[in-house]
């Protein structure tokens, strides 16, 4: 048997085991629909006209709460995903909001770092 991904096998374990990975897949999918959704209604123009004025009142504000969100949904997604894959090769983290704001305000190396100290403690 030659080494590395199957992916017939990957298909049977998910079939056997679909009480576990569809409500699990079926999240994700949802997450990257309201993911995408609210970072296009952040980006869309035609929501900060208010009265046949660009950059009305409150439009700011408007846009600044679909960033935040879209932010927010993009940490858990990446979260989600590091835990779905993650399993395959033994790299996991907890899916709490310590792990969620490290990883939210550092990025990619509050990841690495959350990591290393899962790992090395």
């Amino acid at each position: 048997m030659k080494a590395g991904f199957s992916p017939k096998l990957a298909l049977l374990g998910i079939k056997k085991n679909a009480r576990l990975y569809v409500p699990y897949l079926l999240s994700c999918a949802f997450m990257a629909a309201v993911l995408y959704v609210i970072a296009f209604l952040a980006s869309t123009p035609a929501l900060y006209v208010i009265n046949g004025k660009i950059n009305g009142a409150g439009t700011t504000t408007i846009q600044l709460v679909m960033s935040l969100g879209s932010g927010i949904i993009s940490v858990f997604a990446a979260l989600f995903a590091l835990n779905f894959f993650g399993s395959a090769v033994g790299i996991t983290l907890g899916l709490n909001w310590i792990n969620a704001l490290v990883i939210g305000v550092a990025g990619f190396p509050g990841l690495v770092l959350l990591l290393l100290l899962k790992y090395l403690f």
